[in-house]
């Protein structure tokens, strides 16, 4: 695995920016996905800062993923928010692709 360290700066700094981006724009499936991708980095290697930001956004993503349970998956996105606009445009979001998929779910046993 390429260490970004030199180039990306902190790891965990990278991770919890790119959460943040997620939960900003009501993404919830890639935010949760993050979360259950980078769980453990992130718990044994960040920081007390970091490690509260961690648990703020963690909170959000549990509250993000009851409310699509409850209103159906993608009901979180913030479909004029730029980032999402951008991901639309270039194929990379479908929007009807993502109401139809099954909502995510935390997966922080590992």
């Amino acid at each position: 695995m390429h260490d970004f360290t030199d180039t990306q700066g902190n790891p965990v700094d990278f991770m919890l920016r790119a959460m943040a981006l997620s939960d900003e724009c009501g993404n919830v499936r890639t935010l949760v996905t993050q979360i259950n991708r980078n769980h453990a980095t992130i718990i044994t290697t960040a920081t007390q800062d970091q490690l509260e930001t961690y648990r703020t956004l963690l909170g959000r993503a549990e509250a993000a993923s009851e409310a699509e349970r409850i209103y159906g998956c993608g009901s979180q996105l913030k479909l004029s928010h730029p980032h999402i606009r951008q991901l639309i445009m270039s194929g990379l979001l479908d929007v009807r692709q993502t109401m139809d998929s099954e909502v995510p779910v935390l997966n922080l046993a590992r």
